[in-house]
């Protein structure tokens, strides 16, 4: 039951920041919110929490790889604490 818990929230995620026919994809920052929102009521609330963190992560690394010189003022309107 959990794996299929974090499984559903990670595909949420997914499906909220890739194109598709019926939605243009949302960024990072408007997918985490829209997550934010419905935790502790259509989601699990601890497995959102975890599952933003691993985003934001990845988020840090892609910017980390890629050279970009972010100033915290622009890091923190992409990624959501």
């Amino acid at each position: 039951m959990f794996i299929t818990n974090v499984y559903f929230k990670a595909d949420t995620y997914s499906a909220l920041t890739t194109s598709r026919i019926y939605q243009n994809k949302r960024s990072h920052r408007e997918a985490v919110e829209i997550l934010k929102k419905v935790s502790g009521t259509q989601l699990d609330s601890e497995i959102v929490d975890i599952l933003i963190k691993i985003e934001n992560k990845k988020m840090e690394e892609i910017f980390i790889k890629s050279g970009f010189n972010i100033n915290q003022d622009d890091y923190d309107k992409i990624l959501v604490k």
